[in-house]
C-alpha cells in the first residue's frame, strides 16, 4: 500500500479516532519496505535475478514516541556518549563504538524501527534521508536515547543476538510534511536502521 493510498484510506473515514494516528504510522513504516518500492534503475538481468534476495531475520518498531531530542542508538552494556561522536559534512549522523549518534533536533516525536537482516538488504527509494556506515556493538543489544532538560529516557532494547559483531548499518529518514498529514501526524519524524553482519 502506498503513502497516498493510506492517507486516502484515512482521510474517507473522515474524523480520526484517537487510535488511528498509530495505525497510519504503522503502515506508513510496512509501506515505505514494500518490495516493489526498492527497486530502483533497469531491470536487473538474468544473473542478478539468481542472486538470493537477504531474508529479514527480526524486527522492532519501537511504540514509544521519542520526543526531543534523540540522541541516538546505543549498546546497552557500555552506556555511550552519543554527543561526542562526530557525525557526517550535514551534522546528522555518525558512528563511534557501542552506539549511532543521530542528532534530530529539528524533529518534536520520532519512532524508530530496527531490522535484521542476514545480508544486505534491498535499497528504498521513498525515504527522505539515508546513511550507510558500520558500528562494533559489544553487546548486541541496543536502545535509543533521547535527552531533555537534563535527563535521559531510553527506548524499547532490541536484541541483534551477537556479542562483539561488527554491523553494517543502513539507516532512513522520512518527515511527515504539513501538505501531506493531518496535524497529530507532521511532528513525527521515521527512522529506519537496519543491521546485517560485516562479514555477511
Amino acid at each position: 500500500m502506498s503513502a497516498t493510498a493510506i492517507r486516502a484510506r484515512y482521510s474517507s473515514r473522515g474524523t480520526i479516532s484517537a487510535r488511528r494516528p498509530s495505525q497510519i504510522l504503522q503502515d506508513l513504516f510496512f509501506s515505505c519496505c514494500l518490495p516493489g518500492s526498492a527497486r530502483t534503475g533497469p531491470t536487473p538481468d538474468l544473473q542478478e535475478r539468481q542472486k538470493p534476495m537477504a531474508e529479514l531475520i527480526a524486527e522492532l518498531l519501537d511504540r514509544r514516541e521519542i520526543p526531543k531530542y534523540l540522541e541516538g542508538v546505543e549498546d546497552v552494556a557500555t552506556g555511550w556518549a552519543l554527543n561526542e561522536t562526530p557525525t557526517d559534512a550535514e551534522g546528522w549522523i555518525g558512528t563511534g563504538d557501542d552506539g549511532i549518534a543521530i542528532h534530530e533536533i529539528d524533529s518534536e516525536r520520532c519512532l524508530i524501527k530496527y531490522e535484521l537482516w542476514d545480508g544486505p538488504p534491498p535499497a528504498l527509494n521513498t525515504w527522505d534521508r539515508t546513511w550507510s556506515g558500520s558500528v562494533r556493538l559489544t553487546s548486541g543489544k541496543i536502545r535509543a536515547v533521547n535527552q531533555y532538560s537534563g535527563g535521559e529516557s531510553y527506548g524499547a532494547v532490541f536484541d541483534l543476538g551477537r556479542k562483539n559483531g561488527v554491523w553494517r548499518i543502513r539507516a532512513y529518514r522520512k518527515a511527515l510534511g504539513h501538505e501531506e498529514f493531518t496535524p497529530d501526524l507532521i511532528s513525527f519524524t521515521l527512522l529506519k536502521i537496519q543491521f546485517w553482519l560485516e562479514s555477511a
